[in-house]
Parts: C-alpha cells; structure tokens; sequence
C-alpha cells in the first residue's frame, strides 16, 4: 500500500514523507516520495509512538496514512495523542481490533447472518476431529491474526489438519496472538475484493475487482486481476458495512461459491494492499480522495467512480512466484505485460523501487517460497 498511494499522491502534487525501518523500503525509492524517513520498528510500541509524536509536533503535515496493522493500532490506540496532531481515518477502536482477529470477525459476521464458509473453531488440537465433523475436505487453517497470506495452510486430509494446525498454534504463539487457529471448508470459486472509502459509516465509494491469477495458485497473494462492477457483490460488502461502520479505507474478500453463486466473506482488511493499485489504474484514486475526506471535503461522485475492464498484473515478486509454481501460465502472463492497455506493477513511470523489489523477488526464490 505505501508504494502506491506515494505515487498516487505525489502525481497529484502533495509532498509524501515514508515512514520505515527498513532501509529497503520501495517506497522510498519512488520519484514522489519527497522524504525517506527512518522510524523505530513499530512493534516497539512506546517508541514508536513517541517517535510518531514528535515528529508531528516538530513538522505539520496535512495527513497520516496507515501501510500496515500495527501502526493504524498504535494511533488508534492512542488517538486522544495523535489526532490534535494530524488529520487521519479511523474507525471506532472496537471495530479496528474486530477486523484484525480472524476468529473474533468470522463469529461476528455469523452472528449478523454474512454468508461465511463453513467454519470449525476448535479448542485445542485435541478437538480437531469434533470441530470439522461433518466439513468436507480440502479445509482452511487459518490463525486469528497476522497477514492472512501468511498465517493459512491448506490440508487435505485429518492427519495434514493435525500437523498444519499444531504448527499454526506455535507460529501465532510466537506472533503474540492467543486466540486458536480455526478451519474453514476451502470454497471452490473466483475470488473478488471490494475496496470501499467511507466517512462515518457511509460508502462513498466502493471499487470492485476480480483475482485472475495468484500465488499460492489455490489462494492467495495476488498477481493478475480485473476492475469489475457485481450488483451481488455490492449488495454483500455493503451488508457487512452496515454492521460494521468504518471511518476510512477498507478492502473486503469474498468469494463466489461456484456451487450457488453466492458471495461468502473471507476477511475484511483494514490494510488495503493490491485492489489500491487496481482502482488507481482504472482511474479512482482513493489515497487522494482519502486525503480530501481528511481535509473535511466530501469526494464527488465522479471522483469515485471507475473503468470496468482494467487489467493490473503484480509481477514482483508474486507474479515470478507464480510462475514457478505454474509454468504454463508464462504466455498469458507475457502478453498481459506486453499489453499497454494492462497496468503492472513494473511499469507505473518510476523505476527507483525496482531494485529493492527485484532484491526481494530474488532473495524468495532462493529461498524456494
């Protein structure tokens, strides 16, 4: 996300300073980042946050963009601090947490009656075999936190559920996260994502895109997708808004169950990560709407609305990933590149970011993700 609402602002004009603590931060390579600034991790908690502050205090800025969970957490936490400070977009606390415990917002969305895949939460490992009686196999094992790309297995059989589910416990247990892991009956089905801008609980805008191709190739990190406008899948991401009122930018997963038709939840996300770059393309900017709504200005309609048919391709590093993963998928792949009608991520007019994500693609195919 920071990649692109850097440039998506800074074509627009506004000076765009990047907070990271990493050195290899792409968006500090971009032509419209205008200062790279080096920040505490923020996982460090109070130091980041005093950091934040008085940086703040010593220069004003028009407004404050979240590029990950911890930090929306952190000032959302501590909002009472920051928001005499600088403009920003936030929901109530209790609905920002509820979107980032998995296990928390798949009961919620039950409860208000969301279409959901089955789903199983089980206490422990011991009580695997009660919980999915009766689900049919491939299932999800999904933990309750942490970068949902990151924290799924898929299993085919009980014996692979007892292993991805043991190892899932540990690596939340390590992540902090308390919460146990749960399993959903993996849903055959395209994948969409609907990408909403709101103000107090009201869609503005809702921007819709359906996933072509990703890496896992079963599921996952996004690398081919299409701008698309589904009445059904509206009518889904604005049942779940209703219930959950958003201040800001959410992006909302769903899945069409090629069964029914019907569009089941798999996660909101407070994190928006490659339908931005898609609705940028297709011509809705929402970091620069996003900003505007800081300032106290309404976005018109038109600034909201969007190209259905546009094509964004990700190819560093998930599309390469793909590929190796999926070799027959190279000509396709080719001519979505070579088409100039098609948006990639390679090639937006601003070739400094290139090198620390070619750096990236090149260390996790040696590292055989």
């Amino acid at each position: 996300m920071a990649l692109a609402a850097t440039r998506a602002l800074g074509r627009a004009g506004l000076p765009v300073a990047v907070l990271a603590e990493q050195a290899w931060a792409p968006a500090w390579r971009s032509r419209f980042c205008t200062e790279a600034v080096q920040a505490p991790d923020a996982d460090s908690g109070a130091a980041y946050a005093d950091f934040l502050a008085q940086r703040l205090r010593a220069r004003p800025h028009s407004g404050l963009f979240f590029c990950d969970d911890r930090t929306a957490l952190l000032v959302g936490r501590q909002r009472e601090r920051f928001a005499p400070l600088v403009p920003f977009l936030l929901p109530e606390q209790r609905h920002l947490e509820l979107t980032l415990d998995k296990n928390a917002m798949m009961a919620f969305a039950r409860e208000h009656g969301i279409g959901l895949p089955l789903t199983a939460w089980p206490s422990g490992a011991d009580d695997l075999e009660r919980a999915c009686r009766g689900m049919r196999y491939p299932l999800l094992v999904k933990g309750s936190g942490g970068f949902a790309s990151s924290h799924l297995r898929i299993v085919h059989d009980p014996a692979q559920a007892r292993a991805a589910y043991a190892e899932m416990e540990r690596e939340q247990q390590l992540g902090g996260f308390t919460e146990p892991p749960h399993l959903q009956e993996y849903v055959e089905g395209t994948v969409f994502s609907a990408l909403a801008l709101c103000r107090q609980g009201e869609p503005l805008g809702l921007f819709q895109m359906r996933k072509h191709r990703t890496f896992p190739v079963w599921g996952g990190v996004c690398v081919e997708a299409e701008s698309v406008h589904e009445p059904e899948l509206e009518r889904a991401a604005r049942a779940l808004l209703a219930v959950l009122p958003w201040h800001g930018v959410i992006e909302i997963e769903f899945v069409r169950d090629r069964r029914d038709g019907r569009f089941l939840l798999i996660e909101p996300s407070p994190d928006p990560n490659w339908g931005l770059d898609l609705a940028i393309a297709s011509g809705m900017n929402v970091p620069l709407q996003a900003w505007r709504l800081m300032q106290g200005q309404i976005p018109s309609v038109a600034d909201l609305r969007y190209r259905v048919g546009q094509r964004f391709v990700w190819m560093l590093p998930e599309g390469l990933l793909h590929l190796r993963a999926r070799p027959r998928s190279a000509w396709p792949l080719l001519w979505r590149n070579l088409d100039p009608r098609v948006a990639a991520d390679w090639r937006q007019g601003d070739a400094g970011p290139l090198r620390p994500l070619l750096g990236r693609t090149r260390w996790l195919l040696g590292a055989g993700r």
